[in-house]
């Protein structure tokens, strides 16, 4: 059994968990015939799996392989995305932005970069993938970007009245030299706003970025599990003062759309209303 088999049957075990906690049997009855046939399938040697084991690459060539195909499989603005979710929150909070000197820290292709061009920002963009880099420019290109790491950032102390750092910090081990480094460029007054997959995505669902590379086989980029309170005491210990915490949750059809179609419902039951992505937004001091 590969561990996409595994997956499917312990998110069956958590629609089953959820379904039990609610009294509700004619769910438990469909989530414990699935698993049935789940593991009678694996027993078997019947593939229940919905994809192949990834191959693990580290964010830049991860990024780098993966920047083709990017806008195409992560449709920014399509409201019926996952994505959208944490598109959706970040760019409401973009919109009330004054117009000023701005940062998209981890830009990737550069759609959050693009946006704030089109309101009338001036912005700047780095990111560890050269090819992410080269597609931002395409993208935005009254705009300046770099090539860099987050964890060493190429710009003065307080260049910035705002940074934008959207799901960049979950693959670092450790984010906090980072959000040091995001706070140090950060004007007094200034505010931030940072998106990172909810550690529920990853602790508990095991959520990691996954992309076809171009043998076609699957590769992993590796999310890390951040908890609440790395982002609270980082921002402490470096004078960001938080003012806002949102946690999107899935509703049942984006669950769905994370699911293989034939287990759409156990989807739906085990992820309706749980959140997927965190979205903090800070003040510097």
């Amino acid at each position: 059994m590969d561990s996409a088999q595994l997956r499917l049957v312990g998110m069956e075990g958590l629609a089953l968990l959820r379904a039990g906690a609610t009294g509700n049997a004619n769910e438990s009855q469909a989530r414990l015939a699935e698993i049935e046939e789940l593991i009678g399938r694996m027993r078997n040697g019947a593939d229940g799996s919905w994809e192949a084991s990834p191959v693990w690459v580290d964010a830049a060539d991860g990024y780098d392989e993966w920047a083709e195909s990017y806008d195409d499989d992560v449709v920014a603005g399509d409201t019926e995305s996952v994505d959208a979710l944490e598109e959706g929150c970040v760019r409401k909070i973009l919109d009330s932005l004054e117009v000023g000197h701005v940062l998209d820290a981890g830009c990737g292709s550069g759609r959050h970069a693009a946006y704030l061009v089109a309101r009338g920002h001036t912005v700047c963009g780095i990111d560890v993938s050269k090819v992410m880099i080269d597609k931002a420019e395409l993208r935005a290109p009254s705009a300046e970007f770099r090539v860099g790491t987050l964890e060493r950032l190429p710009y003065d102390d307080d260049a910035f009245d705002a940074v934008v750092c959207a799901l960049a910090l979950s693959h670092l081990e450790r984010p906090e030299n980072a959000i040091a480094e995001i706070a140090r460029v950060l004007a007094p007054g200034g505010r931030l706003v940072v998106s990172n997959p909810h550690p529920f995505a990853t602790a508990v669902l095991g959520l990691q970025t996954v992309y076809i590379r171009p043998g076609g086989e699957l590769g992993c980029i590796r999310e890390f599990t951040h908890g609440h309170g790395v982002f609270v005491n980082a921002f402490a210990a470096n004078g960001l003062r938080i003012t806002g915490c949102t946690e999107p949750s899935l509703y049942p059809e984006a669950a769905a759309l994370m699911a293989p179609p034939r287990y759409r419902d156990s989807y739906r039951a085990a992820l309706d209303g749980m959140p997927l992505f965190v979205v903090w937004e800070a003040i510097a001091r």
